[in-house]
């Protein structure tokens, strides 16, 4: 699907970010783009998906490449990149990409490891039977060891 400005998106293939172009060496605005981009975060804001904010600015990506775009500091401006968003909506983005995943259950926090101590002291009992099979027997001797560590 093309963008009104008929350039693809692809964002996995872009170097230069959604919104911009380099003329010149120096990186540049295209309005339209730069409209659909704050379209996209206000739709977004507005409480609509990543999908659907998307489609409701024109802009033809899958929800993981509309949250990177989401999340792209360059919007805000930098030395090379002229501004596109602003530093409030760039944050209240942030504030409710991190609400949604939270409510979700998708922040993928790190969960504390638990402290597990392994045993290094075992005895065997004496086996009491014999089985003809090798697997059945590795079982039954696996089963007669005990830890010592407890």
């Amino acid at each position: 699907m093309w963008s009104k400005s008929k350039r693809k998106v692809k964002s996995s293939m872009r170097t230069i970010p959604y919104g911009y172009k380099i003329l010149n060496g120096k990186a540049e605005i295209i309005e339209e783009e730069a409209k659909q981009l704050q379209s996209l975060y206000a739709s977004y804001l507005k409480g609509l998906s990543l999908t659907n904010a998307a489609k409701e600015a024109n802009i033809a990506l899958n929800h993981t490449s509309v949250r990177r775009l989401l999340s792209k500091k360059q919007y805000l401006g930098d030395a090379f990149y002229p501004q596109i968003i602003s530093r409030e909506v760039f944050s209240a983005t942030e504030e409710e990409i991190h609400k949604r995943a939270k409510k979700l259950g998708r922040l993928n926090l790190k969960t504390k490891v638990r402290d597990l101590t392994v045993p290094t002291r075992f005895s065997l009992k004496p086996p009491q039977k014999h089985c003809e099979d090798a697997f059945l027997e590795a079982e039954y001797l696996y089963s007669l060891i005990e830890s010592e560590d407890s």
